[in-house]
């Protein structure tokens, strides 16, 4: 299965400290609830594809 895009690097602690701040300050930083609802959405949105993304990680492990 071909990604449609590249995995991004996750952001250094520090990194992602500004980038809070930054957004805070803006008064753009998404409430708890609203975090929620995009992850939950994002999820029924792709869980077909994570579910046969894990079954086929299971039949790669390899038993020693």
């Amino acid at each position: 299965m071909r990604r449609a895009k590249p995995f991004v690097e996750p952001l250094s602690e520090e990194a992602t400290r500004r980038q809070v701040a930054k957004l805070v300050k803006e008064g753009t930083l998404p409430s708890l609830e609203e975090l929620s609802a995009a992850v939950l959405e994002s999820r029924m949105k792709y869980a077909n594809k994570i579910r046969r993304a894990r079954r086929e990680a299971e039949r790669k492990i390899a038993v020693d």
